[in-house]
């Protein structure tokens, strides 16, 4: 079941990236008051954190009808990188 947080998280973010920088959607009442909070920061304690600690970078190109794998150990600046990008990334985001 899908937390209504989330959800709203989500459909608020949806609108937000389709209208940004248009003046379609006009925020009053509590949403005005949520919308502020949400830009701030403020209701980053109700995203859920990614507790998991990265290690390794597995790459997999495809290379003539078969993939090839790599698997090697992070680099300390990559390993700080991964894991505080980590911190933020919810299911939907997709990794660069």
């Amino acid at each position: 079941m899908i937390s209504y947080i989330y959800w709203y998280e989500t459909v608020f973010d949806t609108f937000y990236t389709s209208l940004k920088k248009r003046q379609l959607l006009v925020y009053s009442g509590v949403f005005k008051v949520y919308a502020k909070m949400y830009e701030c920061g403020e209701l980053d304690s109700y995203k859920e954190t990614d507790d998991a600690i990265y290690t390794h970078l597995l790459r997999s190109l495809w290379n003539n009808s078969k993939y090839e794998s790599t698997l090697r150990e992070l680099t300390p600046e990559e390993f700080e990188k991964y894991n505080e990008r980590a911190l933020k990334i919810e299911e939907s985001d997709r990794v660069e």
